[in-house]
């Protein structure tokens, strides 16, 4: 609580990072199995402890939030115009619970302040499988003219939706973190 209180950007931020960290490592297994329970995690995809960041995460906060973030200026560009040796040091970086967690906040806060994303559920989305990806999926399925989280879900399933960016594991993946979080922090999906 007192980190999300500290990194926070907005303050009604609060209880969606902590159910968001909670999806990303777990938090819950401390309780049950402390052995098993790992904040600095690195995943298969490599993402990076407790926020589950990329070294991308970090360029891009570093670049909008430039004033947050100036230990990080040099890092402050695309991803794709970032060295493999910037990459590796940005790794080591995101390996600092602190780092981890501030660029978790701000990252999560950028969906919407650099992206766009007004509604939770696309800016969950958003941090899950990326601006880009929920960019392209949300203009395919506002053509559809559906609006009803129901709708969208078969939406992402489905081969002329969501299947045409990503896979059916990440169509799960994604609505499985979107509902487990709204749930956790009591918002309804409509």
């Amino acid at each position: 609580y007192e980190v999300a209180e500290k990194y926070s950007v907005k303050f009604e931020d609060m209880p969606i990072l902590i159910a968001l960290w909670e999806q990303e490592i777990k938090w819950s297994l401390w309780d049950e199995k402390p052995e098993e329970w790992n904040p600095d995690i690195i995943n298969e995809n490599g993402l990076i402890g407790i926020g589950q960041l990329s070294p991308g995460a970090l360029a891009d906060v570093a670049l909008y939030y430039s004033n947050e973030f100036p230990e990080y200026r040099q890092y402050a560009k695309s991803v794709d115009k970032l060295t493999k040796s910037e990459k590796n040091e940005i790794k080591e970086e995101l390996k600092n619970r602190e780092v981890n967690v501030k660029v978790s906040a701000y990252y999560f806060r950028m969906v919407e302040d650099k992206y766009g994303f007004k509604k939770l559920e696309n800016q969950l989305m958003a941090y899950n499988a990326g601006p880009t990806v929920t960019t392209n999926i949300l203009n395919e399925f506002e053509k559809t003219g559906k609006t009803s989280w129901g709708d969208y879900k078969e939406f992402l399933r489905s081969k002329e939706g969501g299947l045409k960016f990503i896979s059916s594991d990440k169509a799960e993946e994604i609505i499985d973190y979107v509902e487990t979080i709204c749930t956790n922090i009591g918002y309804a999906l409509v």
